[in-house]
């Protein structure tokens, strides 16, 4: 094969696009099944829990898009999260802690403000600043590190592509075309957390009812019977 052909061929496999959620590798799947408790998954449940994602990421980005273009933002924030979960009846958990709680978390430790000292106490002996006893900023560190970033499964830069996509085909449908969104930095991880957590629990649910038929394996009916039941 000629230089000349290579090229040609290199720039075509460039211009393929993959779909993200045919991206989500059947590994990935698995791993989040194992987190939910269940022994085996059968071969036609993956496609299955890739439609679920596809539905609930896109359901979910529109109320997220409604919190946003009501008040004429042009960046997508947690509270957008939170307010569009909060419309569901339910709350938004990435261990424990709410957006505000998130926010603090990654917000810069404040400088200790300086204590003026009189002129003639300049022979007393200097204040010695705080410290903490062995390991409790290491541990500190730890707890903040799993409350903001929960095991993440899916590719988090295919993840991301993948809400980017939606949003634009969901401005272009409101004939909002022309108009740009950005997204705060903690969004998509944040986003990924909640979506995980909610197939953890989805294949939970899957795992007792293939228990209940008395089946070591989820299979595509369960998943099938358990989201028609809880997406009402």
């Amino acid at each position: 094969m000629t230089t000349r052909n290579r090229k040609q061929v290199t720039s075509t496999k460039n211009t393929e696009i993959e779909d993200p959620i045919t991206g989500f590798k059947s590994i990935q799947i698995r791993r989040l099944a194992y987190r939910a408790g269940a022994e085996r998954i059968e071969s036609d449940t993956y496609d299955c829990v890739r439609q679920v994602i596809s539905e609930q990421v896109s359901d979910l980005l529109r109320n997220i898009l409604v919190f946003t273009t009501h008040t004429d933002r042009k960046t997508v924030t947690l509270e957008d999260l939170e307010g569009a979960l909060e419309s569901k009846g339910k709350f938004l958990m990435a261990g424990g802690n709410t957006a505000r709680d998130i926010k603090k978390s990654k917000a810069k430790a404040k400088k200790p403000k300086k204590v003026p000292t009189d002129e003639g106490s300049s022979s007393d002996p200097p204040k010695k600043p705080h410290r903490f006893r062995p390991g409790t900023v290491a541990n500190q560190e730890i707890k903040r590190n799993q409350e903001t970033s929960d095991r993440l499964i899916f590719k988090q830069n295919r993840f991301e592509a993948y809400v980017r996509d939606l949003t634009k085909k969901q401005l272009s449908n409101w004939g909002k075309s022309q108009t740009t969104l950005r997204f705060s930095k903690e969004f998509f991880k944040l986003f990924q957390v909640v979506m995980e957590e909610y197939l953890v629990r989805l294949l939970e649910r899957a795992t007792k009812a293939s228990a209940h038929a008395n089946r070591k394996s989820i299979s595509k009916k369960d998943v099938d019977f358990i989201y028609a039941i809880t997406s009402q």
